[in-house]
């Protein structure tokens, strides 16, 4: 039997990176939408106001999500993934609502065995394999979604190319990426409830660009021949290093392990792939002009400030090391 085109949708979440990029997503492709927040004020102010979407304060114990939760035809869940209880709080909550599809905060690189003893994604690994398990026992179908670095953030933050600093050069910047504007996976997850059976089950890989940080820079240099593009030379393995040290000393914020992630895209290859999902779900290649007139507009803004201590200071650091 066919599975119909879902239109009740659950968004957890929003307060995030992805939230208000999904949300007005779901909203133009006209699903009904709730909003699970712990911040109801906070939510309000942010997400685009429907008819058709409401927000709901919770508190992610299951008792409380399974009413909540009956009758809805999917769950988005953008949590963070440096967290896995609530995750799994809302996996389980789904399962006993009878919800058949969840989306899991999968976002970002290849989620492949090798990377099992990555620090970095210690919950997140949590999560899926929580997931996967409920999947496996026919309790609810999933699907995930890779995007590898988002690109319009990453690039605000001199992450990947820095238009306002001296660029981090991984691993001497020839090494492939794949990165995905938060808008198109918005559209990705639109693409996956519009076509609910074709993505059963899968993991789909999508992708705005398919480049490198050297092919970046050289797109930045063409909007602005005058402007001079430094970089910091890096070699992944030293930033690794850094974030074992401090995973040693205690510290689990997702700066501190940013090494362990920059090691597994640029290292082992893990963020970049040459096959996607795009065409399936109406996600689009961004050509060199695309590109070129975000840098230009990019170049325009005042920088946004990086979080202290991000891959930045360690990446100089781990240069001066290496």
């Amino acid at each position: 039997m066919a599975i119909q085109k879902y239109q009740n949708i659950v968004v957890a979440g929003v307060n995030g990176t992805l939230g208000t990029f999904v949300v007005a997503a779901l909203v133009k492709a006209e699903f009904t939408v709730t909003i699970l927040t712990t911040n109801a004020e906070k939510t309000a102010a942010v997400v685009p106001e429907a008819s058709h979407t409401k927000i709901v304060q919770v508190d992610y114990v299951k008792e409380d999500l399974v009413p909540i939760l009956r009758g809805q035809d999917a769950v988005v869940c953008l949590i963070s993934r440096m967290v896995s209880k609530p995750h799994i709080v809302l996996a389980d909550a789904a399962v006993e609502a009878d919800v058949p599809r969840i989306i899991p905060s999968s976002f970002g690189i290849k989620m492949e065995e090798e990377l099992r003893t990555n620090k970095a994604l210690v919950d997140k690994w949590k999560t899926l394999d929580h997931v996967g398990s409920l999947v496996e026992a026919g309790k609810i179908t999933s699907t995930a979604v890779q995007t590898s670095a988002f690109l319009d953030w990453a690039l605000e933050r001199g992450i990947l190319l820095n238009i306002h600093g001296p660029t981090v050069l991984m691993n001497g910047g020839d090494v492939p990426l794949s990165t995905t504007h938060r808008g198109d996976i918005a559209q990705a997850i639109v693409g996956i409830l519009q076509n609910p059976e074709a993505t059963t089950n899968k993991v789909v890989a999508i992708q705005s660009l398919h480049t490198t940080q050297n092919r970046l820079l050289t797109l930045a240099q063409e909007v602005d021949p005058e402007r001079e593009f430094k970089i910091i030379p890096v070699q992944t393995e030293a930033l690794e290093k850094q974030a074992k040290e401090n995973w040693d000393c205690g510290e689990r914020s997702a700066p501190a392990l940013a090494g362990f992630l920059a090691h597994a895209s640029y290292g082992q290859g893990k963020a970049a792939w040459s096959e996607d999902d795009n065409e399936l779900l109406g996600v689009q290649r961004w050509s060199d002009q695309k590109i070129k007139d975000f840098l230009k507009d990019l170049m325009q803004r005042e920088p946004i400030a990086r979080y202290p201590g991000n891959i930045a200071a360690s990446s100089e650091a781990a240069s001066r090391n290496s």
